[in-house]
């Protein structure tokens, strides 16, 4: 009789500690979906990033053009 209340008790613990591990997996899974979600947010952040220079970029060397054409009509 003792034996298999031991064996049950044993048992109970498993099943207890087998929750606990499949919660903590669960929670793994929702911390990756989390991650995912935070990579491919910043994915798009750093191409409008990478746009947004590549526009600077030509933007100031229209200026420079523009700068160039005043100060020759200004020296002639």
């Amino acid at each position: 009789m003792m034996k298999l209340k031991r064996s049950e008790n044993l048992t109970e613990e498993r099943e207890r500690e087998i929750t606990e591990v499949v919660k903590s997996v669960n929670e793994l899974a929702q911390i990756m979906k989390d991650l995912s979600v935070l990579v491919i947010d910043q994915g798009t952040i750093v191409d409008r990033i990478d746009y947004n220079i590549q526009n600077v970029a030509t933007s100031v060397e229209e200026g420079l053009k523009e700068l160039q054409k005043v100060s020759l009509s200004l020296s002639l």
